[in-house]
């Protein structure tokens, strides 16, 4: 690999791992608003960290989908305001 070229920032696991937090905290405040949307949504984190875990996805794709119901969950809790 030369030394000019440009590597894509690299999405670690602990970063995959931070967002998956960062939801959780996310649905336990949704929960007080709609508690039936929140545990369709917890229903998806186990999924995809399961997937994570077991090495199914990788961290690029377990960030992303995160980063995705991350902003579901913000969604849904801006609606039920």
């Amino acid at each position: 690999m030369s030394h000019l070229a440009v590597q894509a920032p690299r999405t670690t696991g602990r970063e995959a791992v931070l967002a998956f937090l960062e939801i959780d905290r996310q649905l336990r405040a949704l929960e007080r608003i709609d508690a039936a949307a929140s545990g369709r949504l917890r229903l998806a984190l186990v999924s995809l960290r399961q997937r994570f875990e077991r090495g199914l996805i990788d961290p690029i794709a377990a960030k992303r989908e995160a980063d995705l119901l991350l902003h579901r969950a913000d969604a849904t809790g801006a609606r039920r305001r």
